[in-house]
């Protein structure tokens, strides 16, 4: 019985360090990218990727985009990455189990 406690209690270790690695990485990934990414966020989804921007509603944000060019061709104001990303909001999701995610956070 005691055994399987130790392996217990050394398993919620292992999945304590690893949530503080993904905090820690979401966090890093959040100063990094600034104003262009809205949220940041870790995911079971990505199994071949280490991870994948979306956007809630592309289409429309690329309608929007195309409108204002038209309208304003000369403004440099609206084309720059950081009012594009204001408008379309994208969020960067990273794989929990990626390993590229760890060379992201230990380095090569």
């Amino acid at each position: 019985m005691t055994t399987s406690i130790l392996v217990c209690l050394d398993r919620i270790l292992w999945l304590k360090i690893l949530l503080d690695e993904q905090d820690k990485l979401t966090e890093w990934a959040k100063e990094s990218l600034g104003d262009l990414a809205s949220k940041v966020q870790m995911t079971g989804k990505l199994e071949n990727q280490p991870g994948m921007i979306t956007v809630w509603n592309l289409g429309v944000t690329r309608n929007f985009l195309r409108t204002q060019r038209m309208q304003n061709p000369d403004d440099p104001e609206l084309f720059k990455p950081e009012m594009i990303a204001k408008i379309s909001e994208p969020t960067l999701q990273l794989s929990k189990s990626h390993p590229g995610k760890n060379r992201l956070f230990f380095g090569p």
